[in-house]
């Protein structure tokens, strides 16, 4: 169903902890805490925010995670972003 829609470029809005999940139906993250606005911008942004994250009790998916814990500008947001940024000279 997410998928229709999305190929029909419809506008969903969707609440979950699971970033993962997020990840793969979002082009945007709006990060609530506390009942506030605390993070509003793209996936890759949002994973540079470390405390931010923290503090909304939410934990950025296995390889954006990697890519923060080994210094990547801006972390990857899948496997193949990572492959890319690892191998580029971007990372070194």
């Amino acid at each position: 169903l997410i998928n229709n829609l999305l190929i029909k470029n419809k506008t969903l809005i969707t609440i979950t902890h699971d970033l993962d999940f997020a990840l793969k139906i979002s082009n945007r993250f709006i990060v609530i805490s506390d009942g506030r606005i605390v993070l509003d911008s793209s996936p890759q942004n949002i994973f540079t925010k470390q405390q931010e994250l923290i503090k909304a009790n939410l934990i950025p998916p296995p390889i954006p995670r990697l890519g923060i814990s080994l210094g990547f500008k801006y972390p990857p947001l899948n496997i193949d972003d990572f492959v890319n940024i690892y191998s580029s000279s971007q990372w070194q």
